[in-house]
């Protein structure tokens, strides 16, 4: 299980891995989650993501309605290691109630089963910023993704049925298939982290990324929307028609050229470029930042689609 919770000016997220020996589980506030399950013996990665479906309701107060990310009572474990998903306790739903009625229970849960919030499983993997939605000014969020390999192959996920109403494990290549063919949606940050993941042949090299580059920090996204003439283009920092302007913390660039036009006319890339809700392209010539990974270029074939 896992743990997070929202900002003072936004949603909390959190990644989760999950792993048998090499386990991987991605999970964010709005509902995402990724696993890694060990190599399927014929070359190809068998990463498994959990997806879970958000109920429509908005959630607009601050809280800590995810998952939770337990250990035994006692000292860290002296030694990187990976996670383990504990058995629910019993009476799941009644104590579900309690923490959100009472933020203080989530204590006397720990108590009650002897546990620990797993700080030391925590890794923090990525930080995207939105611009202002809204009238007035709207809002502006912060989502904050951490990473956790769990040794336990796809533990059982219970879904609350308030934010979250339903949970599906696939791979990464799994869940941009179906992505692809319209199965499921994906917001331009969780598109770019599944795609991120691809960098990682197992969820021993994904752990032992994570350990090295534990104390460098993230790179905090904000996209800047660009308009074209026939889609659309989030330019993330490092692209060369980035603008680190504040005038577009609340405002789109646009332009009445198309976006094969703009791509021809660009040679340094860090973009998502987006076609239509199921149609994302992502560009990358720049280097990453903070010992960190961008995605590999991923060009959708129009025959595909």
């Amino acid at each position: 299980m896992g743990f997070s919770g929202e900002k003072r000016f936004g949603r909390g997220a959190e990644i989760q891995v999950e792993g048998q020996s090499e386990d991987l589980q991605l999970s964010q506030q709005e509902m995402l989650s990724t696993g890694h399950r060990g190599d399927s013996g014929d070359g190809e990665k068998d990463f498994y993501w959990s997806s879970s479906t958000p109920n429509a309701k908005e959630v607009d107060t601050i809280s800590g309605n995810s998952d939770f990310l337990l250990r035994p009572r006692g000292p860290g474990p002296p030694a990187p290691e990976l996670g383990r998903a504990l058995a629910p306790p019993p009476a799941l739903d009644d104590w579900r109630a309690r923490v959100r009625r009472d933020p203080q229970h989530f204590l006397r849960l720990c108590a009650h089963l002897d546990c620990t919030p797993d700080i030391w499983a925590l890794h923090e993997r990525s930080a995207w910023l939105t611009q202002f939605t809204g009238r007035g000014g709207g809002r502006c969020f912060e989502t904050t993704f951490f990473l956790c390999c769990l040794r336990e192959p796809r533990p059982p996920v219970f879904s609350d049925l308030v934010e979250v109403v339903g949970c599906q494990w696939s791979s990464p290549s799994e869940a941009t298939e179906s992505f692809i063919s319209k199965e499921i949606w994906f917001a331009v940050p969780q598109f770019y982290e599944i795609r991120r993941l691809e960098n990682f042949a197992s969820l021993s090299d994904l752990h032992k990324f994570c350990l090295d580059r534990e104390l460098e920090g993230v790179e905090r996204l904000l996209p800047i929307v660009l308009l074209t003439a026939d889609g659309m283009i989030h330019l993330l920092p490092g692209d060369e028609m980035y603008l680190e302007d504040s005038n577009f913390l609340e405002n789109h660039m646009s332009t009445e050229k198309k976006i094969e036009e703009i791509m021809k006319e660009s040679k340094k890339f860090h973009r998502v470029v987006l076609y239509s809700h199921h149609d994302y392209n992502i560009h990358v010539t720049v280097q990453s930042k903070y010992k960190h990974v961008y995605p590999k270029n991923y060009v959708v074939s129009k025959s595909r689609l």
